[in-house]
């Protein structure tokens, strides 16, 4: 997400926990070449930066199961030392794996906008676990691999438990955003190379767009 919002021009930044190995440092390297910010980030030693090994099938993405590491990083804990950090931003993102979610209640800063991506994982997707995380939502994303109707109850759901404006992406089917009403998007489809990242660029993407209209904390449209 961070790499993606600054090709789309975004002064972006990673926060999180890296481990003092090999492939933290290539981590590190390609942040500073891009010019993410990861300032606030950690170096821990004596861990390992864990590998997610992704086959292509054709142009299709396949998650194999992760390489097993000792040691593995731990995640990272906010800290209200990073209040004036995060704060500073116009929209703080997240997902499911940060394994944030009891932190999320204390990301209430003034004017940032709270994004958070629920993937595509069956229990991420059940009311008991996202009824406590979208009240302090601004954005809600997932991938949905549910027929239209249950896709739309869940964006209801979600919209009753307080987040005010949900994103489901659907594949070759198009996108649905909800805020009270529907929008539907469509897809093109394309020769790609490689659909890793698929997901994360789109909801760059649309994030981006907001903001670049003017959206602010507080509006309901």
């Amino acid at each position: 997400f961070s790499v993606y919002t600054h090709e789309l021009g975004a002064n972006s930044a990673y926060l999180g926990n890296i481990a003092y190995d090999e492939l933290g440092a290539y981590i590190i390297s390609v942040c500073k070449q891009m010019n993410i910010d990861i300032s606030k980030c950690n170096l821990v030693s004596n861990h390992s930066t864990q590998i997610c090994r992704i086959l292509l099938n054709g142009n299709d993405r396949i998650f194999c199961e992760d390489k097993k590491v000792n040691n593995q990083v731990p995640f990272i804990q906010y800290e209200i030392s990073l209040k004036e950090y995060m704060s500073s931003f116009d929209l703080i993102h997240m997902g499911c794996y940060c394994k944030v979610e009891k932190d999320i209640p204390m990301f209430q800063f003034k004017d940032t906008l709270i994004s958070y991506d629920f993937s595509n994982e069956t229990e991420n997707l059940e009311k008991t676990f996202y009824e406590n995380i979208c009240p302090y939502l601004d954005f809600a994303s997932f991938s949905s691999d549910y027929d239209e109707e249950t896709t739309k109850r869940i964006m209801e759901s979600m919209f009753q438990c307080g987040c005010k404006n949900v994103l489901a992406t659907r594949s070759t089917k198009g996108q649905i955003f909800y805020n009270r009403s529907y929008y539907y998007g469509s897809c093109k489809k394309v020769n790609a190379i490689d659909t890793c990242g698929a997901g994360d660029s789109f909801i760059s993407a649309f994030l981006i767009s907001i903001l670049e209209s003017g959206f602010k904390k507080g509006d309901k449209s």
